[in-house]
């Protein structure tokens, strides 16, 4: 059986679904804390919110609650991916990280 692939157009996110995601989320297994908010309609994704945090990165919708953004260290590799989780209700109550062979990693909404 052949595979057929098409490629997809980018969803665009409007301002409700990515103020939604705004806040705190911290890696239970690796006590990471990254940061989202919401400039000028875009994602942002602050990651390693510690002492020395990197710059905010922006993040591009690819499909419902999943974005993609790219890191100046991994410039070789893919892009790292997204993707919100949502409670039964519909509220974002986590997130989770996907690069190279770091398959989703979980973060929780810290507060």
């Amino acid at each position: 059986m052949e595979t057929r692939w098409r490629p997809v157009a980018n969803r665009p996110a409007n301002a409700v679904d990515l103020s939604a995601c705004r806040g705190r989320y911290r890696s239970p297994e690796t006590s990471a804390v990254h940061e989202i908010a919401v400039r000028d309609g875009r994602l942002l994704i602050q990651m390693a919110t510690g002492p020395r945090p990197l710059h905010w990165l922006p993040a591009d919708p690819i499909a419902p609650d999943t974005f993609r953004f790219r890191v100046a260290h991994a410039e070789y590799t893919k892009p790292i991916a997204l993707r919100f989780r949502r409670a039964g209700g519909g509220a974002i109550v986590g997130l989770a990280l996907a690069l190279n062979r770091s398959r989703w990693l979980e973060f929780v909404r810290d507060g």
